[in-house]
């Protein structure tokens, strides 16, 4: 509902602005009818940015999450009780906290534990954290040993998606750097070169 709004928004009012501009400048009214497209293109490479920074910050949260979960079932607490501890554990800005507050909201609605986080499980579309938030709900469900072991060796191996999510971050702000560098290169050779152009 947001992402349509938004659409609607944005592609209405950026037509009537660049139909303004156009008018101004006495040209053809052809741009205006193009640019609804180009915007709805924009809003949507937008919102798929704005999942990839989502999946990443998840990917570097979720191996916390995880091994605090682990760690407070072994050592005897209750699934809810767990939750709700965990749910101070994270700052208000991250997206993982946003999730495990809707998590709590769920269970103290009347849905049990293991139902929550399954249906956060669906929610987070990381397959090592799917993993290990299915061995949760099964957990909470059998409250096995055998299960508690495997979610430790699951919980361990989400590790890998927090080093990841930092390459993947590393790599993005590399090629951030790269158009300004490239610019400085032109602007070095244009200083170099002008003078013997002159003389």
């Amino acid at each position: 509902e947001r992402y349509l709004r938004k659409q609607i928004i944005t592609t209405i009012g950026g037509t009537i602005v660049i139909s303004f501009i156009l008018i101004a400048l006495n040209k053809s009214l052809i741009l205006a009818i193009v640019s609804p497209m180009i915007l709805i293109y924009l809003n949507y490479f937008d919102i798929k940015r704005q999942v990839e920074l989502r999946k990443e910050e998840i990917m570097q949260d979720i191996p916390l999450f995880t091994c605090l979960i682990t760690t407070l079932l072994e050592a005897g607490m209750l699934l809810p009780r767990t939750i709700e501890i965990c749910s101070d554990a994270f700052p208000n800005n991250k997206s993982l906290s946003y999730e495990i507050k809707n998590l709590r909201a769920m269970i103290l609605s009347g849905i049990s534990a293991s139902d929550a986080i399954e249906k956060l499980s669906i929610r987070i579309k990381v397959p090592e954290a799917q993993a290990a938030l299915l061995l949760v709900a099964r957990y909470g469900r059998l409250g096995t040993s055998e299960v508690l072991n495997l979610l430790s060796l699951q919980a361990s191996s989400c590790w890998n998606l927090c080093r990841n999510a930092a390459r993947k971050k590393q790599e993005r702000e590399a090629l951030g750097l790269l158009f300004p560098m490239t610019l400085d290169f032109v602007c070095v050779l244009l200083v170099a070169i002008t003078p013997a152009i002159i003389s």
